[in-house]
């Protein structure tokens, strides 16, 4: 497909973010079968009439308009981003500014994607690592992998389906630094397990906007009793009763509500997809509420 392209032309300061798209990325639609107009469908520029998003308790500005919203009859299914090609696309501001626009309220789409004539690569939503990498100058031979990220067939049926996006993996790709502490606000938790003998993991859901998240905060033994010690007696035994025998975790049912301070942890592989686990280094409040009734 590039065959006859002079990538030393990259090289070239009057080879900016319009030719990537005319040269690179505009083929590669084609040959994909996107068009301006019929069932796949490309639309130019799409602006965002209100251009912020909620990830977490943080309102983030949306600075970019993609260069290309992909569709398949009037569902929006994919960005894509074009960058000049000094521009790194790679887990940079302009990778952050990507997912902030594919999950806002009027795209919410899974996957994006940006090119700067040297490198595609496309992301999804719910997970850290790239789901495909490539050098332009290899696109050729690895097409098999590219259709498989942008082909109409995989991202109407991703791999992953049916999970809720995780939270702190959220803030990780929102632009959220690991090393600064933050505060997580009255979480109504839902299964706390043992892991280890000095590691418990609590998981919840939280709905800070739109989109239902799935966060894990991760506790040590000391600050798993802390937050016990501040529950009844009459609430606080049958869990420590639950945590000493298999399967080592108790149902809480969003009865016990979580204020803490933490830091977000590493990349970690689940079963069935990435997360960000929450680290746990204060306790600030728990509350027992025994009216709450979670919506299944």
């Amino acid at each position: 497909m590039f065959s006859d392209f002079d990538f030393s032309v990259l090289d070239s300061a009057i080879f900016k973010e319009d030719s990537v798209r005319e040269e690179i990325i505009a083929p590669i639609l084609r040959r994909l079968g996107y068009r301006s107009s019929g069932s796949l469908r490309v639309q130019r520029s799409k602006a965002l009439a209100h251009p912020f998003v909620m990830i977490g308790s943080k309102r983030q500005a949306v600075n970019i308009i993609p260069d290309y919203t992909l569709y398949i009859d009037d569902r929006a299914i994919a960005i894509i981003e074009a960058k000049a090609p000094q521009e790194p696309v790679l887990h940079s501001y302009h990778v952050e500014q990507a997912y902030s626009y594919a999950i806002h309220p009027d795209i919410r789409v899974k996957h994006y994607a940006l090119c700067n004539g040297r490198e595609l690569i496309v992301y999804t939503t719910d997970q850290w690592k790239p789901l495909l990498h490539v050098p332009v100058q290899e696109i050729e031979e690895r097409w098999a992998e590219v259709e498989e990220a942008l082909h109409p067939r995989f991202l109407l049926n991703p791999s992953l389906r049916g999970f809720s996006p995780d939270y702190g993996l959220a803030m990780l790709k929102g632009g959220f630094k690991r090393d600064i502490p933050h505060v997580f606000i009255r979480h109504h938790l839902q299964t706390l397990l043992r892991v280890t003998d000095d590691l418990y993991t609590v998981c919840t859901t939280t709905m800070p906007g739109e989109v239902e998240y799935l966060a894990s905060f991760d506790l040590s033994a000391k600050l798993c009793k802390d937050m016990l010690s501040l529950l009844p007696h009459e609430v606080s035994d049958p869990i420590k009763d639950a945590l000493s025998r298999n399967p080592f975790q108790v149902e809480l049912g969003g009865k016990v509500l979580l204020t803490c301070s933490g830091h977000l942890g590493e990349v970690t592989q689940g079963q069935f997809e990435e997360f960000v686990p929450i680290i746990v280094s204060e306790i600030d409040e728990v509350i027992f509420d025994p009216s709450v009734t979670l919506t299944p």
